[in-house]
């Protein structure tokens, strides 16, 4: 758990872990920031509760890494957790993460994406990819990106699942020449899935 700013250029990889319950940050946790990542690889992390690789209190700014099979067990953001503060991602992927919650890759208040790439990450409760959920107060911007066969709604009956790569509950949002193909949001039992490729609560501009 680091408690300032980080600049890195590195990978972790291979099962790093925090506590399989209630840890966050599966290989890192920055308590204060904002942290400033690039060039990195985060494959195969883990941490019970949220951010199976990452989770950044206060927000940061990542270029050119990749997120690959990243799992939150039982909390948000299956590759990063983002609860304060802006998440600026550009020209990342974030592929096959997953969390039984919300947010598949990201689970964050604020974001600002740039040609970010989000493939075959799922979540059971929403946001397949991606769950934004601060209402009243939260914002994103989606620029030039790819949210492609993210699920949400899947692992057990009666479940629902909203926004199968999409889950946008904040004040303001604007999508900008991005795509979304083939995200679902199946029915799970007696549940209902809501939105297969977005499920908003707040103003959408697209």
């Amino acid at each position: 758990s680091l408690a300032s700013s980080l600049n890195m250029d590195c990978g972790f990889m291979n099962l790093n872990s925090a506590d399989p319950n209630i840890g966050q940050g599966g290989a890192i946790n920055i308590a204060g920031g904002p942290a400033t990542i690039s060039d990195t690889t985060f494959e195969a992390n883990d941490a019970g509760g949220g951010g199976g690789a990452l989770n950044l209190v206060l927000g940061a700014t990542i270029t050119n890494s990749s997120f690959l099979a990243n799992v939150a067990p039982f909390g948000p953001g299956g590759a990063i957790r983002s609860p304060l503060g802006t998440l600026n991602s550009t020209d990342n992927t974030f592929r096959n993460n997953s969390t039984t919650v919300n947010g598949g890759a990201i689970f964050a208040s604020t974001l600002v994406s740039n040609t970010d790439v989000f493939e075959t990450n799922t979540a059971r409760s929403a946001g397949g990819a991606i769950a934004l959920d601060a209402p009243g107060t939260g914002q994103m911007q989606l620029f030039d990106g790819l949210l492609g066969g993210n699920t949400v709604g899947e692992g057990g009956l009666s479940f629902s699942g909203q926004g199968g790569a999409l889950e946008f509950r904040g004040i303001i949002g604007l999508i900008e020449d991005t795509q979304f193909l083939n995200n679902t949001a199946p029915e799970s039992g007696d549940g209902i899935g809501l939105g297969g490729a977005s499920y908003n609560a707040a103003t959408l501009e697209l």
